[in-house]
């Protein structure tokens, strides 16, 4: 055994083997000293070391073990695992209370944004803007309606009554799309075109053919191309000598139809309008043209000039049936 210390006069006493009942007796003060389980030592290592003989595990003081940490209970009920959330102390309580006081001020924001009235100088100023854009289409549109398609402006006229009031004997009046001609009286045939609406009538008097066609056009205007290009197309020929024209008003292109599937071996003088969405093409192949000598000598020029004149001069173009955009 190690060494022990007498508790009475402190002397040190090396103690070679455990004494029978456990006690001796000091050689300096002859006090008694018992070799208990409390005696202490001056070598606490030593006095616990499991590897001396007789060594008592009993003098081992071990921690004693803390509570438990709380954690989540999760309760069962009818089988089924239901989750009842922290219990206080819980370490994930703490986290979960900041977790939800995040999404509690995140919601607020939310609820903020979503309960935020609109400004009243926000609402002013759309109410202006949609208002302001209604009154630009409207004038667009009255201006659009009344421009009439490159004519001086839309004729607010009724163009059968304007040519009835000024018929000639020996004409009728011939209306199409708002469109209205006089044509001398004689024999009337119809082309047949794939657009629009066509008339072809030879004259009984100087036996010249008068041609008028209408059909719905563009509410734009159309420059000297579009409309050389459309006549091509509608008459399904070629247009020689092009160039821009005014007639009553109105103003559009000239030039000579040629080689017309329509009017074939037949080259025909036309004049083309786009006035107020219609679009219109007149004609005449006067009976002197390209007729022979024999034949020219026979014509009455005079009176071929004169019909050819109420015709040209009789053209109106009325008031739009179809109207504006509004």
């Amino acid at each position: 055994m190690p060494a022990i210390t007498c508790p009475h006069c402190q002397a040190k006493i090396n103690v070679q083997k455990m004494p029978a009942g456990g006690k001796i007796k000091c050689p300096r003060c002859a006090k008694v000293i018992s070799l208990g389980r409390s005696q202490p030592s001056s070598r606490p290592s030593a006095a616990l070391n499991p590897n001396d003989e007789g060594f008592d595990f009993a003098q081992i003081n071990f921690p004693s073990a803390g509570p438990a940490p709380t954690v989540s209970q999760f309760p069962v009920k009818n089988d089924v695992t239901v989750y009842a959330g922290p219990i206080p102390g819980d370490p994930l309580a703490d986290a979960t209370a900041e977790e939800q006081s995040v999404a509690a001020a995140n919601d607020a924001v939310s609820g903020d944004k979503k309960r935020t009235k609109k400004s009243p100088l926000l609402i002013g100023g759309i109410a202006i803007g949609v208002i302001g854009l209604l009154a630009v289409f409207a004038v667009v549109g009255m201006m659009l309606s009344k421009k009439g398609g490159g004519s001086a402006g839309e004729s607010k006229v009724d163009a059968v009554a304007a040519v009835t009031a000024k018929l000639k004997p020996g004409f009728y009046v011939v209306d199409m799309e708002g469109v209205a001609v006089a044509m001398p009286n004689g024999s009337e045939s119809d082309p047949q075109l794939r657009v629009g609406k066509s008339v072809i009538v030879q004259s009984s008097t100087t036996g010249s053919m008068y041609f008028f066609k209408a059909s719905t056009g563009s509410k734009a205007e159309l420059d000297v191309k579009q409309l050389t290009n459309r006549t091509k197309r509608e008459l399904v020929g070629d247009l020689l000598g092009v160039s821009e024209t005014t007639r009553n008003g109105y103003k559009g292109i000239k030039g000579t139809l040629a080689t017309s599937f329509y009017f074939s071996g037949m080259n025909m003088p036309v004049e083309v309008f786009n006035v107020d969405g219609r679009f219109v093409i007149i004609g005449c192949v006067p009976a002197s043209m390209g007729a022979d000598v024999e034949t020219q000598m026979s014509i009455d020029r005079g009176a071929e000039a004169a019909e050819q004149e109420v015709f040209y001069d009789s053209f109106t173009i009325g008031s739009n049936s179809g109207g504006g955009w509004f």
